[in-house]
């Protein structure tokens, strides 16, 4: 089984921010294989309705973006 990097996600793709009630974790393989990290922080997607500021997204091998609060570079980090 492969390792499992959980991020907290407020956004995916362009629907409506997620409720901060109902705001969880979506894992992703810690390899980040088959992924892509995007900075948002020039992006006018960045602030969210729920006032929460998105600096990253993640893009699968689909294309679904799932907006993080972390930088890109936090991110990079946290799947090391």
């Amino acid at each position: 089984m492969a390792n499992i990097t959980q991020v907290l996600v407020y956004k995916v793709n362009q629907r409506d921010p997620i409720a901060l009630a109902d705001v969880s974790g979506i894992g992703f393989p810690s390899t980040f294989a088959g992924l892509k990290l995007r900075n948002t922080i020039g992006s006018p997607t960045r602030s969210l309705s729920t006032g929460v500021s998105v600096y990253s997204a993640i893009q699968d091998e689909v294309g679904n973006l799932y907006y993080c609060r972390e930088t890109a570079a936090q991110i990079i980090t946290l799947f090391g």
